[in-house]
């Protein structure tokens, strides 16, 4: 039986990143994909360390990265189990609510926060 599914079309961007990993001193290349597109290439290097780096891995800087438009897709079920209901809230409230940047909610949803 057909399930009903919820998708959405999101903006990534792929990224590929020279990183150290401090205790062997060896460098290697992390490829990786980020929701959302960046403004400039700090915003995108702030976003990767902070996906990216630990206690024993430094990233250097973006080598080079990519925008990309996918298609997501989940059942019903899983999107109620898993989603928070924002309702009523402004950009402010969502932002603080998921440790984002006004900036980030307010593009995310058009200004209709």
């Amino acid at each position: 039986m057909r399930k009903p599914m919820m998708s959405r079309t999101m903006t990534v961007t792929q990224y590929t990143a020279l990183c150290i990993d401090i205790k062997s001193e060896e460098t290697f290349d992390n490829t990786g994909e980020l929701p959302r597109t960046y403004k400039t290439p700090e915003k995108l290097l702030k976003a990767v360390k902070a996906n990216v780096e630990t206690d024993d891995v430094k990233v250097c800087y973006v080598k080079s990265s990519n925008v990309a438009k996918k298609l997501y897709a989940m059942t019903e079920e899983t999107f109620l189990a898993n989603a928070v209901e924002i309702t009523g809230r402004s950009a402010a409230e969502t932002a603080k609510l998921f440790g984002a940047d006004v900036e980030d909610v307010e593009e995310a949803t058009n200004g209709e926060n």
